[in-house]
C-alpha cells in the first residue's frame, strides 16, 4: 500500500522517543541494580513525599497490579515504607526509606548528568518545548477528557 496516511502513529513515535531515551538512564539503573519501574517510584516519592498507591500509580504511569508487586519488592529490599492511614486501616501511604533515600541521592546527580547531556546535544530551547508539549498533552485529558469521536457498528 503506496498511500500515506495523514498522521503519523504518534504512540508508536512516542514509544521509539522512550526508548532512545531510556538508553542514557538504563546503564545508570543496571549499576544501582534498580529497575525503570523502581526508578519512577523511588523518583515520584523523592519529588512528592508519600503517597498513596493509587497516587503513585497515576504519578508513575503504572498499572495497579504491577505497582503491586513492584512495592513488595522495593519493601522487601527495604526501598520503601508503608504504613497505615490513621483511622483507616484499609488505607495504605508509602514513602521512601532510608535505603531508598540513599539509592535517590547517589544517583539524583547522574540522573541530573544524563539530562543536561542530552538538553545539550538536542538543544535547550527544543528540550524545554518537547517537556512542555508532553506536559500539555497529558493535561489535554484532564481538560477535555478522553474520547472517541467515532462510533463502531457491530
Amino acid at each position: 500500500m503506496n498511500n500515506p496516511i495523514p498522521f503519523r502513529d504518534l504512540p508508536q513515535l512516542i514509544g521509539r522517543t522512550r526508548e532512545s531515551l531510556m538508553q542514557y538512564f538504563r546503564p545508570l539503573l543496571h549499576q544501582f541494580g534498580i529497575s525503570e519501574q523502581q526508578w519512577r517510584i523511588l523518583r515520584g516519592l523523592a519529588e512528592h513525599g508519600e503517597l498513596e498507591p493509587r497516587e503513585l500509580c497515576q504519578q508513575c504511569g503504572m498499572l495497579s497490579a504491577s505497582m503491586a508487586g513492584v512495592l513488595a519488592r522495593m519493601e522487601k529490599s527495604g526501598l520503601v515504607v508503608r504504613r497505615p492511614v490513621a483511622g483507616d486501616k484499609r488505607r495504605v501511604m508509602v514513602g521512601l526509606a532510608a535505603h531508598g533515600s540513599e539509592v535517590v541521592k547517589q544517583m539524583l546527580p547522574l540522573v541530573m548528568r544524563q539530562y543536561e547531556h542530552i538538553e545539550e546535544a538536542f538543544g535547550a530551547q527544543r528540550f524545554q518545548a518537547l517537556v512542555d508539549l508532553c506536559e500539555a498533552f497529558v493535561e489535554l485529558d484532564a481538560k477535555v477528557g478522553v474520547r472517541s469521536v467515532i462510533r463502531t457498528q457491530r
